[in-house]
């Protein structure tokens, strides 16, 4: 093989396919390379996995994170035997009972209107500040030449953006249909207002003493909830006991409805047990995940000398058994509930298989809440040892960003792969410098073969 500028003749002189040859002993140079290329591909689908397991272990420690809490545990319902009268609703820091409540009275927004105008958009009355005062707390509206219209006027006091509205309505009469109404926005008296002006003349001051002259004045709620009278400001209030909402609509005022309406509150038990069921469901995820990397394969039709199993890349892996022993000890662990019927998963209808995997019985689940659905709350939620409070420290453990086992795991992985990278990087600067001095020497094997031919061809021609 000789060489010009460059380009390779391979086997100019000596017939040998030297570029071939070339080839091939730096195919047979690179296959560590090969072998490192190869082991960097199986480490990098171990980190994939891992980061498949910490997502699976993320949705775990989610899942007890809602079970663990008191306060999100047990959702609860709360129901009306008349809905005509009272609409309730309930949060998870309810308490099941029964209550019965008596409405006297709804709260209702205090009113304030003009007398009836001939015209909305026509009619002017003067300029300066109205000046609407909300429960003690002054507000001023600017009245100019701009906006001195009912119609304009109501417009400024919406657009101030204060705890009263206006509107002009049209109430039909033959000769003065408009009215300028003026509305508290929320209910009850202590959001009561008044209409004055600063000038205290003019005929925007006629017209701010119409309109608080004539009132509607505000009530308050009035009820008696366990036969004990309460007042509120609004009709839809949430404290009067914890985890119960409720809403008035109606006065128990007709002689044929019950005098009461009763009020039951209960614990939920589709909500809860579909946060219970994704527990199971997350928890299973992560065992069938580990298990899966635990299979070996047959492989059919493997020729001699190959493989007749095959391994998932996190086969045998200490730390996924690891796991995989430690969340089957948690769930299967006993708890102090106060209640010794309830202290075990398998006593509320979630039991272990034979894989280790949870499955949940609806109907026990539902029977074991209604019976006590206090010990139910403790099983999950007790700090020390309820169920879903250990799993979820301990996946907080493993997916702990600094030293938690996941990261620990990937971060070796990481170094592995950085230290093949370097001894890829060392041994492709070997075979570039070896394919060099195979071609280095191939051409001075051709050089010399060259010169020899030459040799030989004079030596001929002199023996002519």
């Amino acid at each position: 093989m000789s060489s010009l500028s460059g380009i390779n003749f391979s086997g100019l002189a000596s017939g040998l396919d030297s570029g071939s040859i070339i080839q091939k002993l730096v195919a047979l140079e690179r296959r560590p390379i090969f072998f490192l290329e190869r082991k960097k591909k199986t480490f990098s689908k171990q980190k994939s996995l891992f980061n498949s397991l910490q997502e699976k272990l993320k949705n775990l420690q989610s899942a007890a994170d809602t079970l663990r809490k008191a306060s999100t545990m047990i959702s609860y319902k709360a129901e009306t035997d008349n809905e005509g009268y009272v609409t309730v609703s309930a949060s998870s820091n309810a308490t099941p009972g029964s209550h019965t409540i008596d409405v006297s009275q709804l709260a209702t927004a205090e009113i304030r209107k003009s007398n009836g105008k001939a015209d909305k958009d026509t009619t002017t009355y003067g300029t300066g500040l109205l000046k609407i005062t909300i429960n003690g707390t002054p507000n001023y509206v600017t009245i100019d030449s701009s906006n001195n219209t009912l119609e304009g006027i109501a417009t400024a006091i919406n657009n101030k953006g204060i705890d009263v509205s206006a509107q002009v309505l049209n109430t039909g009469d033959p000769s003065n249909p408009y009215t300028l109404v003026l509305k508290s926005k929320n209910e009850g008296t202590s959001n009561s207002f008044t209409v004055e002006t600063d000038s205290g003349v003019g005929t925007l001051n006629t017209l701010a003493t119409e309109i608080n002259s004539n009132v509607t004045a505000a009530t308050d709620a009035k009820f008696t909830f366990d036969g004990i009278a309460m007042t509120r400001s609004s009709n839809s209030f949430s404290d009067v006991i914890d985890g119960l909402s409720i809403t008035l609509t109606g006065i128990h005022s007709d002689t044929t409805a019950p005098k009461d309406t009763k009020i039951t509150i209960s614990a939920d038990s589709s909500a809860t047990s579909e946060k219970v069921k994704a527990f199971v469901d997350a928890y299973n995820a992560v065992l069938e995940f580990i298990q899966d990397q635990q299979k070996v394969t047959q492989v059919d039709n493997a020729k001699e000398g190959e493989a007749k199993t095959k391994t998932n890349p996190l086969f045998g892996d200490s730390s996924l058994r690891g796991i995989r022993s430690t969340l089957r000890n948690l769930v299967g662990g006993s708890v102090s509930t106060g209640n010794e019927s309830y202290s075990l998963l398998s006593q509320i209808g979630i039991e272990s298989d034979k894989d280790g995997k949870l499955t949940f019985n609806q109907g026990e689940f539902d029977d074991a809440l209604a019976d006590d659905p206090t010990a139910v709350k403790n099983l999950f939620t007790d700090s020390t040892s309820g169920i879903a409070s250990v799993i979820f420290n301990q996946t907080e453990d493993y997916n702990d960003t600094v030293d938690g086992l996941i990261k620990i795991r990937i971060d070796g992985i990481d170094r592995k792969n950085k230290a093949i990278d370097e001894q890829i990087r060392r041994a492709e600067e070997h075979v570039n410098k070896y394919e060099e001095e195979l071609r280095r020497r191939f051409s001075n094997l051709e050089l010399i073969i060259g010169q020899l031919n030459s040799q030989g061809g004079a030596l001929n021609a002199l023996n002519r």
